[in-house]
């Protein structure tokens, strides 16, 4: 069992005297015990509260208050209740405490419970120290450290968006979108008004967005006819293999470069995958690469369809044509977008490359190919 070298301090918040005198009898040996009069507030820096139903409800504030007043330390609450609270105790009460026994309660049994919860206890003021310890070594080496982790996140952003580049090879992008997209996240970022510092972000992470393509077999990615179920199933996981690749690092542009990769296809009114997210859930990069992605595929030729000119794309991303609609993204981004949509006119026109080559499909293929891939793409609603 674990063992503190001090004696454990333990605010018992129990209104019955017979169950605090069994619980006190209990604790006599191994912890210091205090019980709160009914005219205190809890305070003080106890390793563990142990409550009834009753004080749990009546004091919820200020617990919530303790608890607040000790962090970043875990500051644990047992709740005792009878057979029969237990058997009706709703949700809530359980998200309150970090652990709920049974009365009456055996010696073994409660040390056991209090043990497992001030082990959570010392291992948070383990790791305080440990973080405090941390802070004092990068204040004594702060040049020297930042130096090393900005060359270190460098190298490990330059590897990815070499890979990024070897994935975008795959498919029918070129090194001209990752550019585009690159400009259109910044210009639109600039017009939502964020910092300097989350536009110099996603200008790096939103180029990033497609990488989880490594993952999508060839027979998928390269198809050049409409998706069916099964392989659009498979070429939705993009979103989540590129999360995969890009979770772990420490660097800002890794960080925000996951949050996109997984999210960029998601939809302010709920319709977009991976994860169904709506409105503000959806990380606001992911937001912003949304819109972009979609003008950008509506500007770029495909083996299955011609680029439409910027006037079209900003008239289906504002107005909408059934498949996009202005339903799909955030309205203080939209209308940013139509803003500065000159820039983005301006942006494409700058990175222009003729795309693809055409397929031999006929006309009609064409038209069937581009409806059921473009709806796949834009809309984010499986091909029928």
């Amino acid at each position: 069992m674990f063992r503190a070298v001090a004696m454990p301090d333990i605010l018992l918040m129990i209104n019955s005297d017979a169950n605090r005198r069994l619980l006190e009898n209990h604790l006599a040996d191994d912890h210091d015990t205090d019980r709160l009069a009914p005219d205190k507030r809890v305070a003080g820096r106890y390793d563990i509260v142990v409550t009834d139903l009753r004080n749990l409800k009546e004091r919820q504030d200020e617990l919530a208050s303790w608890r607040e007043d000790q962090s970043p330390l875990v500051a644990p609450v047992l709740l005792l209740v009878s057979m029969k609270e237990r058997e009706r105790l709703p949700v809530q009460v359980w998200e309150q405490v970090d652990d709920v026994a049974t009365m009456p309660i055996g010696k073994d049994v409660l040390t056991a419970r209090l043990g497992n919860l001030l082990q959570r206890r010392r291992l948070s003021e383990m790791q305080q120290r440990y973080a405090h310890s941390i802070e004092i070594f990068n204040e004594s080496l702060q040049e020297q450290v930042e130096t090393k982790t900005r060359q270190l996140n460098d190298n490990l952003t330059e590897t990815v968006l070499i890979l990024t580049r070897a994935g975008e090879s795959r498919d029918h992008e070129t090194g001209e979108h990752i550019n585009r997209i690159s400009e259109y996240t910044k210009h639109l970022a600039n017009a939502l008004g964020m910092g300097e510092d989350f536009v110099d972000t996603i200008a790096h992470a939103s180029p990033m967005h497609d990488i989880g393509k490594i993952g999508i077999p060839d027979h998928i990615l390269l198809k050049a006819g409409p998706l069916s179920p099964e392989e659009w199933a498979v070429m939705k996981r993009h979103t989540i293999i590129g999360e995969q690749i890009l979770s772990g690092g420490q660097s800002n542009y890794l960080v925000m470069g996951a949050k996109i990769a997984r999210s960029h296809h998601e939809r302010w009114d709920g319709s977009g995958y991976p994860d169904g997210l709506s409105g503000s859930d959806i990380p606001l990069p992911a937001r912003i690469m949304s819109l972009c992605d979609v003008y950008d595929a509506l500007r770029s030729r495909r083996p299955y369809k011609d680029g439409f000119d910027h006037a079209t794309a900003v008239e289906l991303i504002t107005k909408g044509d059934g498949r996009t609609r202005p339903e799909h993204f955030d309205p203080a981004i939209l209308g940013a977008f139509e803003r500065i949509a000159d820039d983005f006119a301006d942006i494409f026109d700058g990175y222009k490359h003729n795309g693809p080559s055409r397929t031999g499909l006929d006309a009609e293929q064409q038209a069937h190919a581009f409806q059921s891939r473009f709806s796949s793409h834009i809309d984010g609603r499986e091909p029928d």
